[in-house]
């Protein structure tokens, strides 16, 4: 939830047990993370690390 506050703002949705963040683009990849026993689920991580490499490109160029 840390690194996702840090590239994408506090969420704009939190439940009980999804976080959903905004993103500057529509669609894939999603950034929703829900905690399983102190972690996100893996393909959630995968989502959250190709956002921040998609987001990390914006702001290159």
């Amino acid at each position: 939830m840390k690194v996702c506050n840090h590239y994408f703002g506090e969420p704009r949705q939190q439940g009980i047990s999804h976080c959903v963040y905004k993103t500057p683009w529509a669609g894939d990849p999603r950034v929703n993370i829900q905690e399983k026993k102190g972690k996100a689920k893996v393909y959630q991580v995968r989502q959250v690390l190709d956002a921040i490499e998609k987001i990390e490109g914006m702001e290159d160029g």
